[in-house]
């Protein structure tokens, strides 16, 4: 499995009300700002990532992104996360999956087991050879 440097982030914190990881893989952070963290991807010009149950037992995440340029790679990497019983979200072991691609577009849709007794989001890092953009998505 890959290693994210700690550069890795959500830049969607404000319009979602959510943070960024900070520490331990997969365990969300209290506070922090783009402001602060931003850094801009030279490639990246389009990114969107959707959540979506399929039954009480399956759910699929949606991740579309492109470039303004071809890229030699352009890869989402997409976390299952649950929340545990200190209501932070953590990985499932084994839900991470990955999709790589050579080009201008990508698109990804895993499909993870849930358990409708629990509270699932995804995670998704988006990676254009350069630079890292993070979203995360609640079920």
């Amino acid at each position: 499995m890959d290693t994210l440097p700690d550069e890795c982030y959500d830049w969607s914190i404000e319009e979602k009300g959510e943070v960024p990881p900070e520490g331990e893989e997969g365990v969300i952070c209290e506070d922090a700002s783009d402001e602060e963290n931003s850094i801009q991807p030279r490639a990246i010009n389009y990114f969107s990532v959707t959540f979506n149950k399929l039954s009480s037992t399956r759910a699929q995440a949606n991740i579309k992104a492109s470039a303004t340029t071809s890229t030699n790679i352009l890869k989402s990497t997409v976390y299952l996360q649950k929340k545990n019983s200190k209501g932070k979200y953590v990985n499932v072991g084994g839900s991470v999956r990955t999709k790589k691609v050579s080009g201008r577009t990508l698109s990804h849709k895993p499909v993870y087991a849930i358990n409708s007794d629990s509270s699932y989001q995804i995670k998704c890092v988006l990676f254009d050879g350069s630079a890292y953009r993070t979203k995360y998505r609640k079920l």
